[in-house]
């Protein structure tokens, strides 16, 4: 799917004209945000520290899951959410395994506990993350370039993770959030069946000029 760029604006912003956002603007920002950085993962050097994106609303229903999935689908294809952790045990072997994995994406969805871990706030903020191999007692370093993705309901999130972040804030004022009206209904597979096949109309120049090159230097995007 090829557009314009003001058409791509446009898209996007009717795309977000219903989520509850605190601040509409800063909400939108964080959200464009994500997006490119799911899209350029792959321009983005093996040692470029990567945000955790946290999506925090007062209630269910406020779109958190859908916001994520616009951010990964189109590079993806699908969404693999995660349980939530319960411990800090779990949560550093669920970041080993993800390092292991070398999985790109990490949707920590619907947290409940509060956003206090070490291990978490080491695995955004390093590009080798170390720990113990299941079953044995051997400590493995593991290089990983893994974007993190948060969400959860009247989360409390940790100075140290703050400054780690960039967080997407949501305020439902309906008291039940199931009589919500919405005007328009849309997911990411229904508003784009192929996904996974989706292409953002960034340019190289678009893409090499948004790039913050002090802390994530790549090698410049060849014109085509």
């Amino acid at each position: 799917l090829d557009m314009s760029l003001e058409t791509a604006r446009n898209t996007f912003n009717r795309l977000m004209e219903e989520f509850p956002f605190v601040n509409p603007e800063q909400g939108k920002a964080m959200q464009v945000a994500a997006m490119l950085t799911a899209y350029g993962m792959g321009l983005l050097s093996d040692t470029c520290v990567i945000p955790a994106f946290i999506y925090n609303s007062n209630d269910v229903g406020a779109g958190k899951g859908l916001l994520v999935s616009l951010a990964l689908a189109p590079v993806t294809g699908e969404v693999a959410n995660t349980s939530p952790v319960s411990t800090e045990a779990e949560m550093e072997k669920r970041l080993f395994a993800t390092a292991r994995a070398g999985e790109r994406f990490l949707v920590l969805d619907n947290m409940k506990l509060p956003i206090d871990s070490g291990s978490l706030e080491m695995f955004v903020t390093s590009s080798v993350y170390k720990g113990r191999v299941l079953g044995t007692s051997k400590n493995e370093a593991i290089p990983k370039k893994t974007a993190t993705f948060i969400t959860g309901n009247n989360l409390v999130v940790s100075p140290d993770m703050r400054r780690r972040s960039l967080a997407i804030e949501f305020f439902l004022r309906e008291v039940r959030p199931e009589t919500r009206t919405i005007q328009n209904h849309w997911t990411c597979s229904g508003y784009w069946p192929n996904a996974h096949r989706f292409s953002l109309p960034f340019t190289p120049s678009f893409v090499n000029g948004l790039r913050p090159r002090k802390h994530c230097p790549a090698a410049p995007i060849p014109a085509s």
